[in-house]
């Protein structure tokens, strides 16, 4: 049978460097000036203005880490890994120890999917400082991407013996358990994960999709209306609200859904391939097909991960 997966959206942990309140002509040849009035462009989102300031100051002090790690956290607002890794790397020949270049460096790289550079930052950064819990998070997570889930886990719960309120670690090993269909792991800790915090998001998707796969549908029903309380325009939501129809037999009703969500969110594959699951089944083949050839086509080209990847549809 098919099965729902949950994927994970990778977590930028890049340093949001302390910002000041003044203001300065751009002229200003005071480094001083010029690093202020950078700051608060910065802050403010200013960040083409704030790149001339600070490439103004690194004239004066081209060994200045503060101002290398500024340019690189704009190069990254800019998605331009070329600057990126040229800023960070001049970090790291100033200071090998540098845990904000390590870690952002390996964040980043594990966003572009090169895995091993991103393991070996991420790792120097965790060897350096082993109870640094950024550095250790974005391990778990790579390790998590590349489906080394007991790995992940086993960074996780060292995240926990450091830190066992933070509810975001309980609710990604929650993750990892549902991916591997460990229903009863994934609910353990995604209930813990919401008794610290009420308001997480991922935990309720994830109760949804392990009780609906245990068939538990008022468990599963209990969540949706709590998500829709939470955050009724929630992508995702009315797929689950969809599959929620479907497991109760529901199949123009689960359309109906399915349809809205793929009105809301266009460039979403997975609301075509529910929708071609659910034609095939009302025996509507011309629009099944029509459906499965568009979701193969954004499943292509399309960049971000989707929240839930394959519905268990027969």
């Amino acid at each position: 049978m098919k099965i729902i997966y949950m994927s994970f959206a990778i977590v930028f942990s890049f340093v949001l460097l302390k910002a000041q309140d003044k203001t300065s002509p751009f002229n200003s040849i005071n480094f001083n000036e010029l690093y202020e009035y950078g700051v608060k462009n910065f802050s403010t989102g200013n960040i083409e203005e704030s790149e001339n300031y600070f490439l103004e100051a690194l004239k004066i002090k081209p060994n200045d880490i503060t101002i290398l790690k500024y340019l690189a956290e704009i190069a990254v607002a800019n998605k331009n890994l070329i600057m990126i890794s040229y800023y960070y790397d001049k970090v790291l020949t100033l200071d090998s120890r540098d845990e904000d270049a390590l870690i952002s460096l390996g964040v980043i790289h594990l966003n572009y999917g090169n895995i091993k550079r991103a393991k070996e930052f991420l790792l120097e950064a965790v060897n350096n400082e082993p109870k640094n819990e950024l550095a250790l998070f974005n391990l778990s997570i790579l390790y998590g991407t590349i489906g080394e889930y007991s790995t992940a886990v086993n960074a996780l719960k060292k995240l926990i013996s450091y830190n066992p309120y933070n509810a975001k670690y309980y609710e990604t090993i929650g993750m990892y358990y549902l991916s591997q269909n460990l229903f009863s792991d994934a609910e353990d800790n995604f209930l813990e994960a919401l008794r610290y915090d009420k308001n997480l998001i991922e935990s309720r998707k994830g109760l949804v999709i392990l009780y609906q796969n245990q068939s538990e549908l008022n468990e599963s029903l209990k969540y949706i209306k709590e998500l829709e309380t939470l955050i009724p325009d929630l992508q995702d939501l009315n797929i689950l609200k969809a599959y929620q129809q479907y497991l109760q037999g529901e199949i123009e009703t689960a359309i109906k859904y399915a349809l809205q969500e793929n009105e809301e969110y266009p460039e979403e594959p997975d609301a075509y391939y529910l929708l071609s699951d659910l034609y095939k089944i009302t025996g509507n083949e011309l629009k099944s097909r029509y459906y499965l050839e568009r979701a193969k086509k954004l499943n292509k080209d399309y960049s971000a991960k989707t929240v839930y990847s394959f519905l268990n549809i027969k």
